[in-house]
């Protein structure tokens, strides 16, 4: 996980993976476990993908021995367990660097616009919230649902099968 200062907040990227290779040239690759493979586009125009490559542009220093990483040389591969050999690879530049950190600020000022309650509406649906990762910063419910967090020391690791890579 990296974040970077923006504005008044903090932007986040909570990574799959990263890796560098020598001459610096970083992959950020994010797994996809859903049934359907969403089209290339969706992917290129996600706010996923706009928030990766700007956090690793700003803040790759910190996992590239305190050198930064160009936009050119990063790339974002998504990879879909159900389709393994369909890698979609998106490269990045400096002029598309330049674009998200405006489109990033245009989002982050109409989200600093909008009255809390109105525009953040919280469901009816407690169980739903309580499986919410969030649930702790809206304070409606205290506990997740027993069926959230297990504890591993309980599991019987016999029965869970191993994959082979």
């Amino acid at each position: 996980m990296l974040s970077v200062p923006f504005g008044a907040h903090r932007l986040v990227a909570k990574f799959d993976r990263v890796v560098i290779a020598e001459g610096g040239r970083a992959w950020i690759l994010d797994w996809k476990t859903g049934r359907s493979k969403p089209e290339q586009s969706a992917y290129a125009g996600s706010l996923q993908t706009l928030v990766y490559r700007y956090v690793l542009a700003e803040a790759g220093a910190v996992l590239n021995g305190g050198i930064g990483i160009e936009p050119e040389d990063i790339s974002l591969v998504y990879w879909h367990a159900q389709y393994p050999q369909a890698l979609q690879p998106i490269g990045y530049s400096a002029a598309e660097h330049e674009a998200a950190r405006v489109r990033l600020e245009r989002i982050v000022n109409k989200i600093e616009s909008l009255a809390d309650e109105a525009a953040f509406a919280k469901t009816e649906d407690l169980d739903q919230c309580r499986r919410c990762e969030f649930h702790t910063y809206c304070d409606r419910v205290s506990e997740r649902d027993e069926d959230w967090d297990f504890d591993e020391d309980e599991w019987d690791w016999e029965l869970i099968p191993e994959a082979e890579l």
